[in-house]
C-alpha cells in the first residue's frame, strides 16, 4: 500500500541537545490543524542522548557527520518528502498552532516563497526575558532591515521555504558552521538576488533558550549587518554596471 506523502517536512539540527529535544518533540506532537507533517531530527554528532531521545518519539532520524547547523539542515532538506519545510531548533518550543498558521501562510497567498518569524526567550535572567518579551530587538532588527534596505533578513531557528526553491538555490552554506557567522543572514541574501519573496511574520512566534544570548548577541548582529551592507553594496553596483552598459552607444 502506497504511504501518503505529507504535506510538511520539519526539520530540526541537533548536535548534543539532551536537555532540550524532549519539549521540543513534544511541542510538536501537539499540533493542532495541521496537514500531514513528518518530523526529522538531524544528528549532527552528538555523544549524548540526543538520538535515544528522538527515537522514543518515533520521528525520522537521519545522521550528518559533516559538523554545523547548515550542513544538518541541508542533509535534513535532502530527505524531506513534503514541499514545504519548516526548520526550528532543538531548543526551541512551538505553539501548537504552528504548522497550521505557516501552512495556511503559503495556502493563502502563492506568491510567498520563504517565510520566518521571531523566538522569545523561555528561561535565562530577567533581561534577557525582558530583550524578547517587551522590546523583542531581533524582532525589529530583521523588519528594521526590510523597511530601510527593502531586504528580509529571518532566524533559521523559526523559518519556513518552499522544497524546490530551497534546493534551487543551495540551501545553506555548509562553510558557515558557526551560529555567530549567521548563516541565516547569507541565505536570505542569495534569496533576494535570486528574487524569491521572503516574509517576516513578528506574529508567528516560537519560544527558545536564552542560550542563544549567550552566543556573543552582539557579534551575531554585527555579522547580519555585514551581509546586509555587503549585499546591498554588490547590489547597487551591479545595478549601476548595467546603466552604464546601456547608457554606451551602440
Amino acid at each position: 500500500m502506497k504511504k501518503t506523502l505529507p504535506y510538511i517536512s520539519v526539520i530540526i539540527p541537533a548536535h548534543n541537545e539532551e536537555l532540550y529535544l524532549s519539549a521540543c518533540l513534544k511541542a510538536l506532537s501537539k499540533q493542532k490543524g495541521a496537514p500531514t507533517y513528518e518530523v526529522i531530527v538531524v544528528d549532527n554528532n552528538s555523544t549524548d542522548q540526543t538520538a535515544s531521545i528522538a527515537r522514543s518519539f518515533g520521528v525520522r532520524i537521519v545522521r550528518e557527520k559533516q559538523k554545523g547547523a547548515s550542513a544538518a539542515r541541508n542533509r535534513g532538506a535532502s530527505v524531506a518528502r513534503a514541499t514545504l519545510l519548516v526548520f526550528i531548533d532543538a531548543d526551541c518550543v512551538v505553539p501548537n498552532n504552528h504548522l497550521k498558521t505557516i501552512w495556511e501562510s503559503f495556502a493563502s497567498d502563492t506568491s510567498l516563497d520563504a517565510l520566518g518569524g521571531p523566538y522569545f526567550y523561555h528561561d535565562g535572567g530577567p533581561f534577557q526575558r525582558w530583550l524578547t518579551d517587551d522590546v523583542n530587538s531581533q524582532s525589529r532588527l530583521h523588519r528594521f532591515y526590510k523597511k530601510l534596505f527593502g531586504l528580509q533578513t529571518f532566524i533559521s531557528a523559526n523559518f519556513s521555504i518552499k522544497k524546490h526553491v530551497y534546493l534551487t538555490t543551495g540551501g545553506f552554506d555548509e562553510r558557515i558552521d558557526n551560529v555567530i557567522q549567521a548563516e541565516d543572514a547569507e541565505f536570505a541574501c542569495r534569496l533576494a538576488k535570486r528574487g524569491h519573496r521572503v516574509v517576516f511574520d513578528p506574529t508567528l512566534r516560537i519560544l527558545s533558550s536564552a542560550r542563544r544570548y549567550k552566543q556573543a548577541f552582539a557579534a551575531v548582529i554585527f555579522t547580519r549587518t555585514f551581509y546586509v551592507w555587503t549585499y546591498l553594496i554588490n547590489t547597487k553596483m551591479a545595478m549601476l554596471l548595467e546603466t552604464i552598459g546601456h547608457s554606451r552607444p551602440s
